[in-house]
């Protein structure tokens, strides 16, 4: 007999988004040591990834790598700020022969699975804990706009509001305390150490004003909400 049950369309479900950076451009993603605190991109890695010729092979490489990875820490504190979330299927690959502590990283994949997620009629995505939360931050440090304080995009779906936060995670100064690699000069392979160092990172873009913000931005490509079947297996999904 039936029982009567009825599935309701608006409940919380899982969620899945597909974020893709193109780190390639040296002016949206500064390279150049005379500004330091901008370099190192975004690196999901740490130099005890690597071993042998692959670990930096400078000082300097190591600190690279270590502010690097500090972003894309900041980035998953950002995302995962307002709502549970887990990072999923990660690719990352180097314009160079292989990613390794010299040779960064410079394009970056990755989906995001927010736990739970108002999903509207027809299977729309409503709103979600991180656009809501994102819009009510907006709108506290803007005078009630909810605009970006960067290049004043309009956040008002939870792409854009997932780009924000990969925004701020690129651009707000932060530093905190980290080990990173320092090589014994002259060793072959290299051999070294990590040692416990604060690292700051800064703008990585070393100081844009808005149009370039809005180059920045457009590094960053969301899709999403995605079928939660879908599997991530090719390595070309990060290009």
């Amino acid at each position: 007999m039936p029982s009567g049950f009825k599935q309701d369309k608006n409940q919380l479900q899982p969620a899945f988004f597909r974020v893709v950076m193109d780190m390639s451009n040296n002016y949206n993603y500064w390279t150049n040591n005379n500004h330091p605190l901008a370099t190192g991109s975004v690196q999901p890695f740490t130099w005890d990834n690597f071993t042998d010729s692959s670990l930096p092979a400078t000082v300097i490489a190591g600190q690279t790598l270590a502010r690097g990875n500090l972003r894309f820490q900041r980035i998953i504190e950002e995302l995962t700020k307002y709502a549970d979330a887990q990072i999923l299927d990660l690719e990352a690959l180097s314009g160079e022969d292989s990613a390794t502590g010299n040779n960064l990283v410079d394009h970056l994949a990755f989906s995001v699975k927010y736990e739970r997620f108002g999903i509207a009629a027809q299977g729309i995505a409503g709103d979600s804990p991180l656009l809501a939360m994102e819009r009510a931050y907006l709108k506290s440090i803007n005078g009630g706009s909810t605009s970006s304080p960067y290049d004043n995009q309009n956040i008002n779906n939870t792409n854009e509001a997932i780009r924000e936060a990969i925004m701020r995670a690129l651009i707000e100064t932060n530093t905190r305390s980290m080990r990173v690699f320092v090589p014994q000069v002259g060793s072959n392979p290299i051999v070294g150490e990590g040692t416990q160092q604060l690292v700051t990172i800064n703008d990585v873009t070393h100081g844009q004003d808005q149009h370039r913000y809005s180059d920045l931005r457009g590094t960053i490509t969301v899709n999403g909400p995605l079928d939660g079947t879908t599997l991530i297996t090719t390595d070309n999904d990060a290009l």
